[in-house]
């Protein structure tokens, strides 16, 4: 059975200094869904993605943590809603194109 939801690649500041304060603070850099999220992780750090998102990922590899939501019973176009509301709120820097098209915006559902 594959598990699909949004997920999110962030990136901590202990590349900074390592006894900082900041180290706790952790910025969302790729925001992203899928309808098998064990498997899109797998094309991420395998190599099977984004060249920019991989050469990021191996910059920061020590830093880079990977958080994600399941979420069942969702149609694609729900979850890429609510993939576009968390690069709204996040920025998400290594998206390269938003997930709705400004068109479909308005059908934004709410955040679960």
């Amino acid at each position: 059975k594959s598990n699909s939801g949004v997920y999110i690649f962030s990136i901590s500041s202990k590349s900074l200094s390592k006894n900082n304060p900041i180290n706790f603070f952790k910025t969302p850099i790729y925001i992203g869904h899928s309808i098998n999220l064990r498997r899109r992780f797998i094309q991420h750090v395998k190599g099977n993605s984004d060249k920019n998102l991989r050469t990021q990922l191996k910059q920061f590899k020590r830093d880079v943590e990977f958080w994600f939501l399941m979420i069942e019973n969702k149609t694609t176009l729900e979850l890429k809603t609510l993939e576009q509301q968390l690069i709204d709120l996040y920025g998400g820097q290594l998206n390269k194109i938003n997930s709705i098209k400004e068109v479909e915006k308005p059908l934004k559902a709410k955040i679960l």
